[in-house]
């Protein structure tokens, strides 16, 4: 252990302090040091690489979920019965919407049909969605 002068109050203190025990000036030796650089580097190093490993990970994650879904809603939607409610709601809660029960169906155009839908099982909430049976979407209409 050496002493060193405070640049601050001019007293003596060690150079391990990490502030003076006479003013609380921070030990400019220990700041400075190489050491003290080169674990900040290694610390800003790896945490870059954990974050772009979480957004490598959670991007691919999301496109795989994605692509899946889509293929099964294309794949319902090519195989459902615009006249079959149970296949409508299928679709419709395929799509992360909720649909318990459909009231009603009415085509709009080309694979576009308006779906009326009771939101939960115990009979509580209408809902009025969009579905395109060419892409197999839903949404809901306000």
């Amino acid at each position: 252990m050496a002493l060193v002068e405070c640049p601050e109050c001019k007293k003596e203190m060690s150079d391990k302090a990490v502030v003076c025990p006479h003013c609380g000036a921070p030990n400019v030796v220990i700041q400075n040091s190489p050491a003290t650089e080169e674990s900040n580097g290694r610390m800003i190093i790896i945490s870059i690489v954990v974050v772009l490993f979480f957004i490598v990970s959670i991007s691919l994650c999301g496109k795989s979920e994605n692509s899946k879904s889509a293929s099964l809603n294309e794949n319902l939607a090519n195989k459902v019965d615009p006249e079959s409610n149970q296949a409508m709601a299928a679709l419709i809660n395929l799509n992360g919407c909720l649909c318990a029960q459909v009231t009603s169906v009415r085509h709009v155009s080309g694979d576009t049909y308006f779906v009326d839908c009771i939101e939960m099982r115990n009979g509580s909430g209408t809902t009025h969605y969009s579905v395109d049976l060419g892409t197999g979407k839903a949404f809901k209409r306000f």
